[in-house]
This record gives C-alpha cells, structure tokens and sequence, in this order.
C-alpha cells in the first residue's frame, strides 16, 4: 500500500483488489491441497530412498520369534511402547500386519515432507503470480467497476493537494502584494531622488 500513498484515491480500490485476490488465492490452495492429499489416498507411490530405509529400521519380527525377550518393546517411527507377548500365537497375521503399518508409517512421513515442500513452493509461487501478473489487471477491474466509481474518484482533488494549492495560492497572493509594495516604494525613492537632482 505504500506505493500508493501519494494517491489516496487509488488506496481503496488497492486494497479491495488485494482482498479480492487473497481470498481467491486461498480457495484455489485449500482445493490444491484437497487434490495432493486426495492423490496421496488413491495411490502409495515414492521413489524416496527414505522409505526403504524407515521400512527397514522398524522390522522387529526377530523380536517376535523370540520367546525370552521381554514381550513389552518401544517402537521407533512414531508408535511408542506395545506389549507384544499376545501376539506371538500368531506370527503369520502379525507378520503382515505388521509390515503394512511399518510401510504405511514410512510412507507418510514422506508424503508429510512432500507436502511441506509442496505448499511452501505453491505459497511462493502464488505470491509472484499476484504480485506480477494479477494485481495490477485486479486493481484496473476494481477501478473501472460501475458500482465502484473509481474513474470519478480519481479525478477528485485529495484533501492533501487541495491544501496545498490553497497554500500556494496564498503564497502567490503575498509575493503579488509584496511586489507591489516593494514596486511603490523604488518608485518613491526614484522619485525623491530626482527632486533632490533638481
């Protein structure tokens, strides 16, 4: 807005302009995200090295097969501590289960990383687009709207203008004056001094 302080007339349509924009930006993000999230829900795919790596780090089925270790494990990747000793009686089941949740874990955490990364460079991406390519064509919108009045508002004089007009004006009035009253008195003293010469 500061680029429009010496144009107060154009201040409102300015800002209505970027409001308008805002909003609009805003929607269009919250149904970009609605469409990420929505592709991340059909189909699991990443070519992420990450992934394998935290699908390996939480296998714990030796741990399972083993009946003198403790049945109570803390479990990295976000799934605390479980007591695993009931589950022994069914190794097959637990196995797959297992496998999915530790492959379901890494994988959403990737998507998290991907969608951070995501926003960030849309919100950036955005923001340039406004600013470069829609701002000024908003701005123009909003000023040649028949309900805004914006031409007729352009063309009004500011109050700060005004006054200063009215300061020079002033100003102009009072050199006037005193160029007349500086103007008599040469005269005079032109004048005095040609009756001394005489």
């Amino acid at each position: 807005m500061y680029h429009c302080d010496n144009y107060p007339q154009l201040q409102s349509s300015t800002r209505r302009a970027a409001q308008n924009l805002m909003a609009k930006r805003k929607d269009e993000s919250v149904d970009w995200v609605r469409k990420i999230i929505g592709m991340e829900t059909q189909t699991d795919y990443t070519c992420n090295p990450e992934y394998v790596a935290n699908c390996s780090k939480l296998i714990f089925m030796e741990i399972m097969n083993d009946q003198r270790k403790h049945s109570v494990l803390n479990l990295e990747g976000g799934i605390g501590v479980i007591d695993v000793g009931h589950l022994r009686k069914h190794l097959g089941v637990v196995q797959q289960a297992f496998e999915l949740k530790m492959r379901m874990i890494a994988y959403w955490k990737i998507v998290l990383m991907r969608l951070v990364d995501s926003m960030a460079l849309h919100i950036m991406f955005s923001i340039q687009n406004i600013i470069n390519k829609d701002m000024e064509h908003e701005i123009v919108q909003e000023l040649m709207a028949p309900q805004s009045g914006g031409i007729e508002r352009m063309l009004d004089e500011s109050p700060l203008v005004a006054e200063k007009r009215n300061r020079l004006n002033k100003s102009v009035k009072l050199l006037q004056e005193s160029k007349e009253v500086v103007s008599n008195v040469t005269d005079r003293i032109s004048f005095h001094g040609d009756q001394e010469r005489d």
